[in-house]
């Protein structure tokens, strides 16, 4: 009977041994498996900590940087705000010298506008005035003979064989030509109203007028002759010397006529001269 209570017994502490292990096994498989979460969990930290590292180090060198361009652009605003203080305190300056000296400045202004206007309208070479300015007058001498009802003269004069005299002694002897025959020209002219100018090249004009067809003709002649009379030499010449061959055109302006039509009568007439020999002077 003791022997069967006690191999009872020894049973029940066998069995609660087991229990005792099993739990303890138990246990510690808990614990290894919470033990290899942990070792994850420490790995993806560092992992993740050395991405947030490099996140924060990036956006301190980015804030560092905006930092440093705000500073420049305070600078800079800074500066601009002085320029334009400084412009203001000039312009200032400037309207105060302006309203000071007004009456001065605006005589000034005046004569240089007038001079600009000259220049514009005085051929640079010869000093005569220009194909602009000959137009101009051109225009308002052509209306002012229609309202009147007077005679309008027009004469195209050109330098005979003129390449071939720039050709043989040069550009720059061809300019000294140039402004020779432009003075002899302006010279002989003597009309108060009349108007001399290079028309373009080695051709100038003539405006004559209120001048009938017999004044145009005397004019011309006169300033052949003078040309002529000037003898400056021309190797290729066949008379050794400048001579010119001129156009002359006259007319009573009317609705049926035209500025441009004057000119082509004085140009048609200038080539009948050069056709016929040069030196001469040709009208229809």
């Amino acid at each position: 009977m003791k022997n069967s209570f006690q191999e009872k017994s020894k049973d029940a502490k066998i069995v609660a041994l087991t229990e005792e292990i099993g739990r303890l096994k138990n246990k510690i498989e808990n614990l290894e498996q919470n033990s290899s979460d942990l070792e994850i969990a420490l790995e993806t930290a560092v992992e993740h900590g050395d991405a947030v590292e490099d996140q924060l180090n990036s956006l301190n060198d980015k804030l560092l940087g905006e930092i440093k361009e705000r500073v420049v652009a305070q600078r800079r605003l800074e500066k601009l705000i002085q320029a334009i203080n400084q412009q203001k305190n000039d312009l200032e300056l400037v309207v105060e010298t302006i309203t000071q000296h007004s009456d001065d400045l605006d005589n000034e202004w005046f004569l240089h506008l007038i001079e600009m206007e000259k220049q514009v309208k005085i051929d640079a070479l010869t000093g005569i005035q220009n194909r602009r300015a000959m137009d101009e007058v051109l225009e308002k001498e052509f209306s002012r003979c229609k309202k009147m009802k007077k005679s309008l003269g027009f004469l195209m004069v050109d330098i005979d064989y003129f390449k071939q005299f720039n050709d043989q002694l040069g550009h720059q002897k061809g300019d000294e030509c140039l402004k020779e025959i432009a003075n002899i020209i302006h010279t002989t002219v003597e009309g108060t109203s009349d108007v001399v100018a290079r028309y373009g090249g080695e051709e100038f004009a003539v405006i004559l007028p209120e001048s009938d067809h017999n004044r145009c003709k005397k004019v011309a002649s006169d300033i052949l002759e003078a040309i002529t009379q000037n003898s400056l030499f021309h190797p290729k010449s066949p008379h050794g010397i400048i001579t010119a061959s001129i156009g002359i055109a006259s007319m009573f302006p009317d609705n049926t006529s035209s500025v441009a039509e004057i000119i082509a009568q004085a140009d048609k007439c200038l080539y009948s001269a050069k056709r016929s020999g040069r030196n001469k002077i040709m009208d229809e």
